[in-house]
């Protein structure tokens, strides 16, 4: 005789672990198909992001919020390594909300930070040449490329190169500087040492760690 099968209760002709597995798939594809912004944001003045109480940063971000039914949908990743803290939003304004504070209130301490937005997936960066001076503002009105979209560009310092985000995998050939065709080379990231505590990952700006004589 054939051992019996359990039967779902259902109701309304639909079983609830059904229903649950529609309300989890209902959420998972939001999340996936609504547009993200990640803000990096990094304490000031030797602050570990560990001492960071989680709940005091959750309702600091929650604030930012146009919207109370936005909160839930936001989320954070801790790297100590670098200091930092990755929060991923789904609203541009709470994003940019985030970037334009540079200090906040959790459980009656300042928070001094820096956080700026970055840029999606799917994007490139190269390195151009140009003049020396002028600003930031001058490079992005007068650089234009005709097979990629310039999402930033800002220089480096006080050095003739400056750094150009495209909306592309791959960065352009060239660009087009005060209509002069510039030559975009590859940009490789250098390994970003602390001279603080001598490790790498961090800034001295943002070391939480004490210092090191060296």
């Amino acid at each position: 005789m054939f051992p019996k099968q359990a039967i779902p209760k259902t109701v309304g002709h639909v079983s609830r672990s059904r229903r649950a597995r529609l309300r989890l798939t209902t959420a998972t594809h939001y999340r996936f198909t609504k547009e993200k912004f990640t803000v990096l944001l990094r304490p000031k003045n030797n602050v570990s992001v560990g001492a960071i109480p989680r709940k005091g940063l959750a309702e600091v971000l929650a604030s930012y919020a146009p919207h109370a039914s936005l909160n839930g949908l936001t989320s954070t990743h801790v790297n100590h390594r670098s200091n930092s803290v990755t929060i991923t939003f789904y609203n541009n304004t709470q994003a940019l909300a985030c970037c334009a504070q540079n200090k906040c209130k959790i459980n009656g301490e300042t928070l001094e930070y820096e956080a700026h937005l970055m840029h999606p997936k799917g994007t490139s960066r190269g390195l151009i040449q140009v003049d020396p001076g002028g600003s930031d503002e001058d490079l992005r009105s007068q650089t234009t490329c005709e097979s990629a979209v310039i999402l930033d560009i800002r220089r480096l310092g006080k050095s003739n190169y400056a750094l150009v985000t495209f909306d592309t995998t791959a960065p352009p050939r060239t660009v087009r500087n005060y209509l002069e065709l510039c030559k975009v080379k590859p940009y490789v990231p250098r390994t970003l040492v602390c001279y603080r505590c001598h490790r790498d990952g961090h800034q001295q700006k943002h070391c939480p760690n004490p210092a090191v004589c060296s």
